[in-house]
């Protein structure tokens, strides 16, 4: 796991986000769901990040994401979500 000032994130990110079509994510959130026993949005999650390469940025640790995750060859950034409010 990999923890980094969000602000940082936030300016790499500006213009970078995308939106998938659900066809494109059906198969690998089954691919991912079924080994580990997640629930629908992490595997969502795990399944975008695997698609467009990228970690996946959360403001809470979740054990079960991260080991779903690590299985998967995804990284998960844990951001400080207090220093997101102006």
């Amino acid at each position: 796991m990999i923890v980094v000032d969000d602000r940082l994130l936030f300016e790499v990110l500006t213009g970078r986000i995308q939106l998938l079509h659900p066809r494109d994510l059906v198969p690998p959130m089954s691919a991912v769901a079924a080994p580990t026993s997640v629930n629908f949005l992490t595997a969502e999650a795990i399944s975008v990040s695997m698609i467009i390469e990228a970690p996946i940025l959360v403001s809470t640790r979740s054990p079960l994401m991260e080991r779903a995750a690590a299985i998967a060859g995804v990284d998960v950034i844990v951001i400080d979500a207090r220093e997101t409010r102006p």
